[in-house]
């Protein structure tokens, strides 16, 4: 784990908790993000499906906030294959 405050924004198109990927897999990413915790697992608030985006931070922080960008613009331009996430943080 990070000495110091840390924010990692990952895609690895898995769901927290695991819904299809392969038990291999998973653990691949749950050791890749150990020690860190994941404001993004389950279902976040006004998403339209579980993220398959991480937003994981060091236990110094605290999510004040998390939200979602939708997969299209205003003007329904396709931005993404699948909707992001963002968090704002602050300190325990």
């Amino acid at each position: 784990m990070p000495s110091i405050r840390t924010v990692a924004l990952e895609d690895f198109d898995q769901r927290i908790p695991r819904t299809w990927v392969p038990y291999k897999v998973y653990r691949a990413l749950l050791r890749a993000i150990d020690g860190l915790e994941i404001a993004t697992a389950g279902n976040l608030a006004r998403a339209p499906d579980l993220s398959i985006d991480r937003v994981a931070h060091t236990p110094g922080l605290i999510p004040k906030t998390l939200g979602t960008w939708q997969k299209t613009s205003d003007d329904g331009t396709r931005v993404s294959d699948h909707f992001g996430v963002w968090g704002d943080f602050r300190t325990r």
